[in-house]
């Protein structure tokens, strides 16, 4: 298992002990303040006579519902962690923001909870205070996790596992094209944000319309799209469509921007690059990315972008080769 994934799934776990033990905690503490209310009760409507005992008993009461109160506003914050870990499991919520949330909570609940074991002795006990610490340690190194404390340390391990996985992300099978560009759009373009940059020697009429329907309801997460090409395939009708495309882009607040590759690199070049601000992946020919028979593997981002960024000093703008 992956760093991001051991760790979202000790929050998850944490979140489920942490919610069982409040919910076990108000369980007790309503039993026993519905049996203390009983006994003032029956003393009351029958005039009993009141031992000490049973006046201690009675005086309990009161401490038992500040208990209770106690464990009601610890349930949000239990509830929080839970909901965090499951969204970190199942979804791509993990992050440095969502981290400090968690961290926050899970502060916040072992405080409570610091407070109920150590002033409300009749219920304190072993097991619960391994709850509150397991539950509490779990969220806690996950939060720790997700703000980037043990980079390099505890999940470096889990981390080159995870870079071994994500080596081949999707494979395409040219048998099924239209399928193919509903992966590629959820699990390839859905997994980019910010500003995105292309290299694809052969970007052409069809791999604007395929980078369109890539992009679909993805939109909303790009600023900007920077792509590099060769010139043979930029011809008269390429122009007709890009100042369409481009002005409907921009009607979006997405700026598009696109360069032509200097004669020399386009000799050179024969990898095509998809990349984001964190990520990185060779594709196959956008025009024909699904129905060509290859995986879409990660490769370093690092790399990626100081290769894009080299070419992307000498390229020519497209609207300047016009005429």
């Amino acid at each position: 298992m992956d760093g991001r994934r051991t760790s979202a799934a000790m929050a998850m776990m944490g979140g489920f002990v942490s919610v069982f033990y409040v919910f076990h905690y108000m369980q007790v503490l309503s039993y026993s303040l519905g049996a203390y209310y009983a006994l003032a009760s029956l003393v009351n409507a029958h005039s009993i006579n009141s031992t000490s005992g049973m006046l201690t008993a009675i005086a309990m009461s009161s401490s038992i519902k500040l208990a209770l109160y106690l464990t009601y506003a610890m349930l949000p914050f239990a509830l929080v962690m839970l909901v965090m870990g499951v969204l970190w499991f199942f979804t791509k919520a993990y992050s440095k923001l969502t981290g400090t949330v968690l961290l926050f909570t899970s502060v916040t609940y072992l405080l409570i909870a610091a407070i109920l074991e150590n002033n409300f002795v009749f219920h304190s006990t072993w097991l619960g205070i391994a709850a509150v610490g397991i539950s509490g340690a779990f969220a806690l190194i996950a939060s720790a996790h997700a703000m980037g404390a043990f980079s390099g340390t505890l999940f470096a391990a889990p981390d080159k596992a995870e870079a071994r996985r994500r080596t081949v992300q999707i494979g395409i099978d040219p048998e099924i094209p239209y399928t193919n560009m509903l992966v590629l759009s959820s699990k390839l373009m859905g997994r980019l944000s910010g500003e995105i940059k292309i290299l694809d020697m052969h970007f052409d009429v069809d791999a604007m319309d395929n980078l369109a329907r890539l992009m679909g309801r993805n939109i909303g997460k790009y600023s900007k799209i920077d792509v590099l090409s060769k010139r043979d395939r930029l011809g008269k009708e390429f122009a007709s469509s890009y100042g369409d495309f481009k002005a409907e882009l921009l009607s979006r607040n997405v700026e598009f921007d696109l360069r032509v590759l200097d004669d020399g690199d386009a000799a050179k070049q024969h990898e095509r690059l998809l990349l984001d601000g964190s990520e990185a992946y060779k594709i196959p020919p956008l025009n024909i990315i699904n129905k060509k028979s290859e995986h879409i593997t990660a490769v370093n981002r690092d790399d990626a972008a100081r290769r894009f960024e080299d070419l992307w000093s000498r390229a020519i703008k497209f609207e300047n080769i016009q005429g």
